[in-house]
C-alpha cells in the first residue's frame, strides 16, 4: 500500500519548536505584566484603606474637639448660674464666647433645653435653620453623651447635623437642670472639608447623605460627576477612574441608620505608567524572541532530520527484504536506540506469530475462524465441544459455518453476517445454540471479532460451552420465585399473580381480593426463643394458610411474619370475609412444639378489593397494608377492609415522610427552647431543646404528628442528630453572649439508642461544636431504660456518662420502672410527667404521688424537675412539696432561639414570682 503524502516530520518539529518557544516567551511577558498590575492594584487598595481609616479618624476627632468645648461650657460655673437663674441673655453671652480661644472647629448649633422650658434657648451660629431637624420632641428624647446625626431629607435643601446632648448638673445637689445641645451642621461645613482635604492630601471631596451632597469641593462639587462616582463605588470603597483614585469612607450613620459618606479623589498614574512601559518594550522583545527561536529550531532540525530519514529507510527495507535488512546507526543516540528496538520488535512479531498459532491450537476455549461463510480453522477444543474426535477436523473445516449451529439459529446468524458486511452494528458477544455431531443442542457463548487469516479478512470466534451455566440459571430462576423457608411463592411471583388477578377483574364481572396477614406480636417469639424457633412457627402457619386456599388462589410469604393471599375469582365480599375468617381460625389453632410447650397465636388481616379500591398493584399492596395496621390498632385477631380514610392517612404519612426527609437533609428544622426555672431563687436553671418544623407547603407540622412518622420510618435517627447538633450550637451561642444556663436537655428516642455508634455520634457532635459535655443533658423515657430488651440500659448509660454527659429520666411515672433497678442507673435528673401536675391543685392522690417521687429522688441524690406547670397555684404546691425546678407554660413556653435571648434579658418570669410572693 502506497504511503499517503504529507508534511515532513522534521518541518513539523521545527514549526512546533518555534511556536512553543514564542508562546512561552509571550506567556512569560504577559505573566510579568499581569503581576505588576496586581502589585499596583494591591498598592492602590492599601492606600485606599489607609485613607478610609484616616478620614473616619479625622471626622471622629472633629466631633471630639466640638464635644470638648461643649463640656467645658457645661461645667462653667458662670454658665451654670446663668441657667439656674433662667437668665437667657447671660447664657447667650457665655455660649457666644465658645471657641474664641481655640483654632479648632466651633459648634454652630447651640440649644439649651431647660428643665422649666423645652428648647428654652437657641444660640446657634449656623445659617441653616435646624428646627426642622431638631423639633422639641426630638430634643426631649435625645440620649445624653452620645453623638447622633439627625437628618431631614424632605426639606429643601436636605439638612444633616451632628449633635450631642450634655447634661448640665447643679454641683450643689447633683440635679440635672438642663441639657446643652450642641454640634455642627454637615451642610457646607467647610471647616470639616478643609481639615479632611488637608490631612488626606486630596483636591476634591464631598460629604454625601442619601445620594445628596451636603458639602463639596473640587470636581466633586459637580453633581453629575459626583453621581457617577457614587455609582462606581456602590459595591466597593475605591476605584481608579480616568487616572484618579476615588475613595469612599463611612463617616457615620443618621438616626435612621442611613450612612453618611465622604467621597474624595486624587491623581494616581501608577497603572498608566506600567502599561506604557510594557507597550514600549513589547515589539523589541517579540523580534528578539522570534529570531532566537528560529535559530534554535533550525539547529535542531539539522541534527534530527537525517537520523529520522535513516529510520524510515530501515523500516521500508525490512518490509521488502525481511530479516536480511540491517539497521545502520547514525549520530543521535536516541534514534540509534529506537532503531535497535525496531529490530527487536520485528523479531518478536515473527516469533509471536508462530507462538499464536500454537496457542490457539492448544487453547481450552473453542476457536473457529471463518470467511465467506466457510470454516477456515477449528481448534481441538471446539471439536471436543461438538463431540468430534481430534482426527475428524476435516469434517468441519471447509464446510459452511452454519453446520455447527442449530437450524433454528441460522436465520439470526445469517442476519448478523449480512449486517456485518454492510458495516452496521452487530453484537460481538451473544449466546447461541450449537449442534453437535450426534445432533444434540449445546448452549454456546460466542465472542466475535474481525481478523486477518493468511492475508485475507476473516471472522475470529471464541466459543465457550455454557450448558452447565444455563442449567444453574434455570434453577436460580426457579428459586427466585419461591420462599426458601416455606416453599410458598415469594414476592416476585406473588406480584405477577396479583397482576393477573387484576386483569381478570378488569375484563370480567367477578372481583379479586388481596389479603395481607401479619402474625400478632411475633417479634416477642423471635426475641424470646430465637429466630430458629420462629422459623419453625412460620412454616407451620404457612402450611395452615395454604391448606385453606383453593387451587386458583395464591398464598405467598412476603417476608418476616407477613403472608399475602390473592383471591382472583371472588363472588362478593361475603365470600372474602369467610376466607379471612378461615385464615384466622387456622392461625389461632394450638401449635405444639417439641419441648411440650403449646402456643396460641393470632393474626391481623388487611383486605382490599379490586377493582373497587383500585387496579394498581403497588397501590393495592399499600391499601391492604394500611387495613392490616388498622386491624392491629383495633387489638389484632381480626380483619379490616380498606377504607378511603385509611388511604388518606397513608397518603398523609407518605407526604410527611418525604417532606420530613428533605427537611432533615436540608437542615430546615429548628429548635425551640423552653426554660426550666428555679422557682425559689427566680433564676433560669436550664432549658430543653424541642424540634419544630414549618414546611413551605405543609405549613407548621405538630411534633405530635411528625415525630411518630420519624419513629416509624427510621428518620428519628438523623432527626435526633440534627436536634442534638442545633442544641449544642445554641448553647455555644448562649456562652458567646454571656448567658449562663445550667445545661440544655435533648430528647433521645429508643430507636436512636439501638443504633450502632450512638455514643460515638454524641462525642463527635460535642467535639465539632466545642460543647462542654457537662452542660448537655440527654432525656430518655422509661421505655428506653426498662421496656426495650434490645438495649442494655446500664451499659448504655455508663457509656454516655463516661463522656461527661448528664442523664435525665423523662416522663417519669408513666411507665413501669423497677425502683430496685432504678437505683443502679447513673441518673442525674427525674422529670415528673405532666399527667401528675395538671390536676395537682385538686387531686390529693397526685400530690401524694409527686411528694413520694420527690422524697425518693432526694434520698437517691437525684435532681427533680416538674413538667407541665401552667398556673401559679400549681407552682406554689410543687414548691411546697419540695420541688424547686419547674418547667411549664406559666413560666415560659417553648420559644425560638432569638426569643429566648430576649426572654433572658426581660426576665418575665420574675413578674410571676413576684405574684407568688405577694
Amino acid at each position: 500500500m502506497k504511503a499517503a503524502a504529507g508534511v515532513k516530520y522534521s518541518w513539523i518539529v521545527l514549526g512546533l519548536f518555534f511556536i512553543g518557544l514564542m508562546t512561552t516567551a509571550v506567556a512569560l511577558f504577559g505573566i510579568t505584566y499581569l503581576g505588576n498590575l496586581s502589585i499596583a492594584e494591591t498598592e492602590l487598595k492599601r492606600r485606599a484603606a489607609k485613607e478610609v481609616a484616616l478620614a473616619s479618624f479625622v471626622f471622629e476627632n472633629h466631633l471630639k474637639q466640638l464635644e470638648g468645648q461643649l463640656r467645658t461650657a457645661s461645667v462653667n460655673p458662670a454658665f451654670i448660674d446663668a441657667v439656674k437663674s433662667y437668665d437667657s441673655a447671660d447664657t447667650t453671652r457665655i455660649l457666644e464666647q465658645l471657641g474664641q480661644n481655640t483654632t479648632g472647629p466651633v459648634p454652630d448649633v447651640l440649644i439649651v433645653d431647660h428643665e422649666q422650658q423645652m428648647g428654652w434657648l437657641n444660640a446657634s451660629l449656623s445659617l441653616v435653620d435646624v428646627s426642622a431637624v431638631l423639633p422639641g420632641q426630638t430634643i426631649k428624647t435625645m440620649p445624653p453623651d452620645v453623638w447622633r446625626v439627625y437628618s431631614r431629607d424632605e426639606v429643601v435643601p436636605p439638612i444633616s447635623v451632628a449633635i450631642i446632648a450634655i447634661p448640665v448638673v447643679d454641683p450643689l445637689d447633683g440635679r440635672v437642670i438642663a441639657k446643652l445641645i450642641g454640634g455642627s451642621t454637615l451642610n457646607d461645613s467647610f471647616v470639616l472639608l478643609d481639615t479632611l482635604a488637608t490631612i488626606l492630601g486630596v483636591d476634591s471631596l464631598a460629604i454625601v447623605h442619601e445620594g445628596e451632597s451636603l458639602a463639596s469641593i473640587g470636581n466633586l462639587a459637580d453633581k453629575q460627576h459626583l453621581d457617577s462616582i457614587q455609582s462606581a463605588l456602590v459595591d466597593r470603597d475605591y476605584r481608579l477612574i480616568d487616572g484618579r483614585l476615588y475613595t469612599r469612607s463611612l463617616l457615620s450613620l443618621d438616626e435612621h441608620g442611613h450612612p453618611i459618606y465622604a467621597f474624595f479623589g486624587e491623581p494616581s498614574d501608577i497603572i498608566e505608567s506600567i502599561q506604557k512601559t510594557y507597550l514600549d518594550i513589547l515589539v523589541p522583545f517579540l523580534i528578539y524572541t522570534a529570531l532566537a527561536a528560529l535559530a534554535a529550531a533550525l539547529l535542531i532540525n539539522r541534527f534530527t532530520a537525517p537520523a529520522l530519514a535513516n529510520l524510515v529507510n530501515y523500516a521500508a527495507a525490512r518490509r521488502k527484504e525481511g530479516t536480511a535488512a540491517m539497521f545502520q546507526p547514525g549520530r543521535i543516540s536516541e534514534y540509534n536506540q529506537l532503531g535497535s528496538l525496531f529490530e527487536e520488535a520485528f523479531e518478536s512479531i515473527h516469533r509471536t506469530n508462530a507462538q499464536f498459532r500454537e496457542l490457539i491450537d492448544g487453547s481450552l476455549q473453542g476457536i473457529v475462524v471463518h470467511a465467506d461463510q466457510k470454516i477456515l480453522y477449528a481448534n481441538e477444543a471446539l471439536l471436543q465441544m461438538l463431540h468430534y474426535q481430534p482426527d475428524e477436523e476435516s469434517e468441519i473445516v471447509g464446510e459452511a459455518i452454519w453446520k455447527i449451529y442449530a437450524p433454528f439459529e441460522r436465520d439470526r446468524l445469517k442476519n448478523y453476517h449480512s449486517l456485518r458486511k454492510k458495516g452496521e452494528v452487530v453484537p460481538t458477544i451473544y449466546e447461541v445454540r450449537g449442534l453437535s455431531k450426534s445432533g444434540e443442542y449445546i448452549w454456546l457463548e460466542q465472542h466475535v471479532r474481525m481478523t486477518t487469516w493468511n492475508d485475507r479478512p476473516a471472522i475470529y470466534v471464541t466459543v465457550l460451552d455454557i450448558s452447565e451455566r444455563k442449567e444453574q440459571e434455570k434453577l436460580i430462576e426457579l428459586q427466585s420465585n419461591y420462599d426458601l423457608l416455606t416453599n410458598l411463592p415469594n414476592r416476585n411471583l406473588f406480584m405477577d399473580r396479583l397482576k393477573q388477578a387484576i386483569n381478570q377483574s378488569e375484563n370480567g364481572s367477578r372481583i379479586s381480593a388481596l389479603l395481607i396477614v401479619d402474625i400478632d406480636r411475633f417479634k416477642v417469639i423471635n426475641e424470646t426463643f430465637g429466630h430458629g424457633f420462629g422459623d419453625e412457627i412460620i412454616k407451620i402457619i404457612g402450611t395452615r394458610i395454604e391448606a385453606v386456599a383453593q387451587w386458583n388462589e395464591t398464598v405467598s410469604r412476603l417476608g418476616g411474619d407477613e403472608f399475602a393471599i390473592v383471591l382472583p375469582d371472588a363472588a362478593d365480599e361475603w365470600e372474602i370475609e369467610n376466607k379471612a375468617q378461615s385464615i384466622l381460625n387456622v392461625v389461632t389453632e394450638k401449635i405444639e412444639v417439641q419441648d411440650g410447650k403449646d402456643f396460641f397465636l393470632t393474626a391481623s388481616i388487611g383486605i382490599t378489593v379490586c377493582p373497587y379500591d383500585g387496579t394498581a398493584p403497588d397501590g393495592l399492596m399499600r391499601q391492604a397494608d394500611a387495613a392490616m395496621y388498622q386491624a392491629k390498632s383495633d387489638g389484632g385477631n381480626g380483619f379490616r377492609f380498606f377504607s378511603r380514610q385509611m388511604n388518606e392517612r397513608t397518603a398523609r404519612v407518605l407526604e410527611l415522610e418525604t417532606s420530613l426527609r428533605n427537611a432533615i437533609d436540608e437542615e430546615k428544622l429548628e429548635i425551640h427552647v423552653q426554660p426550666i426555672i428555679d422557682y425559689v431563687t427566680g433564676t433560669i436553671s436550664g432549658c430543653e431543646a424541642l424540634a419544630r418544623w414549618t414546611d413551605p407547603e405543609l405549613g407548621t407540622v405538630s411534633p405530635a404528628e411528625f415525630i411518630p412518622v420519624a419513629e416509624e420510618t427510621g428518620l428519628i435517627v438523623p432527626l435526633g442528630k440534627l436536634v442534638l447538633r442545633k442544641a449544642c450550637e445554641f448553647h455555644a451561642a448562649c456562652v458567646e453572649r454571656g448567658i449562663e444556663i445550667n445545661g440544655i436537655g435533648v430528647n433521645i428516642s429508643p430507636r436512636q439508642c439501638r443504633e450502632d455508634g450512638f455514643v460515638n455520634s454524641i462525642k463527635n457532635i460535642l467535639d465539632e461544636t466545642s460543647m462542654d459535655a457537662r452542660q448537655l443533658r440527654l432525656e430518655m423515657t422509661e421505655n428506653v431504660m426498662f421496656d426495650d430488651n434490645r438495649i442494655d440500659p446500664v451499659s448504655l448509660l455508663n457509656a454516655i456518662k463516661s463522656l461527661g454527659v448528664k442523664i435525665s429520666l423523662d416522663d417519669f411515672g408513666t411507665g413501669y420502672s423497677s425502683l430496685s433497678y432504678l437505683k443502679r442507673l447513673p441518673i442525674d435528673t427525674l422529670k415528673i410527667d405532666r399527667s401528675f401536675i395538671m390536676d395537682i391543685d385538686s387531686d390529693l392522690d397526685d400530690q401524694a404521688m409527686v411528694e413520694a417521687i420527690i422524697s425518693m429522688a432526694g434520698k437517691l441524690d437525684v435532681e427533680v424537675v416538674c413538667e407541665g406547670a401552667e398556673t401559679r397555684q400549681q407552682c406554689d404546691i410543687l414548691t411546697g412539696l419540695g420541688c424547686r425546678l419547674v418547667q411549664g407554660f406559666y413560666l415560659g413556653r417553648p420559644m425560638p432561639e432569638a426569643d429566648f435571648f430576649e426572654f433572658v434579658v426581660r426576665k418575665p418570669y420574675e413578674t410571676n414570682l413576684a405574684k407568688k410572693v405577694s
